[in-house]
């Protein structure tokens, strides 16, 4: 399609999937996401500003990818006692994705929850820091503070050890959905460009389905309509 229709469809779909995010209905905004990504190498683009218009939605849609599997597999675990430690960690991991304000605001709740509750103070207080950067509303704030001082009494003790450091910058591996920290080994998805552990290389993307992890190819390359019509 051509790239103005194409862009302005996958923008309206951008935003249904924004709206399933905000009503928790997590399945259908995956399924959203994941079709953005899948539609995106057909578009025959009429402009430098399609080109970053592409390139940004397929930014945005492999970060709510990741974050939303991440969130269904926490579900899957949040009711089993042997694994409120993983809840934890995928409920700390999807503060990691760059999500839109709102919903990191809901992540970031979510994550001080869970981690209060393991009796993870340390942590928790490390989300509400964040969270109040993000200037929420005047009852969120209120919570946080309350949480924020909840924990300080608590002096900032974990209590139980998690795969989770955030002093250390980190991307999450698409498969294992565990961190992989700076300075670590890691493959890319030549398409949407997700991290995976070495480990991976030759699967297929889990995040976009489309792409080969690892393979050496020159990647997603987007041309204007106008170069083939000279």
């Amino acid at each position: 399609l051509v790239g103005a229709e194409m862009c302005i469809r996958d923008r309206d779909k951008l935003q249904l999937g924004y709206q399933h995010t905000t009503k928790g209905k997590f399945s259908d905004a995956l399924s959203v996401f994941q079709s953005i990504l899948c539609s995106l190498p057909f578009i025959v683009v009429e402009s430098r500003n399609q080109i970053n218009e592409i390139k940004e939605l397929i930014d945005i849609s492999r970060e709510y990818v990741v974050g939303l599997i991440m969130e269904l597999k926490r579900k899957d675990v949040q009711n089993d006692p042997d694994g409120q430690v993983r809840n934890a960690e995928l409920a700390a991991y999807f503060t990691n994705c760059n999500l839109q304000p709102t919903h990191l605001v809901l992540c970031l709740r979510s994550a001080i929850n869970i981690c209060v509750k393991l009796n993870n103070y340390g942590i928790a207080h490390s989300f509400a820091n964040r969270l109040l950067d993000l200037n929420p509303p005047a009852n969120v704030v209120n919570w946080t503070k309350k949480v924020a001082r909840y924990c300080e009494q608590n002096q900032l003790k974990d209590s139980i050890e998690m795969r989770y450091n955030a002093r250390n910058p980190f991307t999450v591996c698409g498969y294992s959905f565990t961190p992989i920290y700076r300075g670590n080994d890691a493959a890319r998805c030549p398409y949407c460009s997700q991290t995976f552990l070495s480990k991976y290389n030759g699967q297929v993307c889990s995040v976009c389905q489309i792409a080969q992890i690892g393979k050496e190819v020159s990647g997603l390359q987007v041309f204007p309509s106008s170069r083939f019509n000279k």
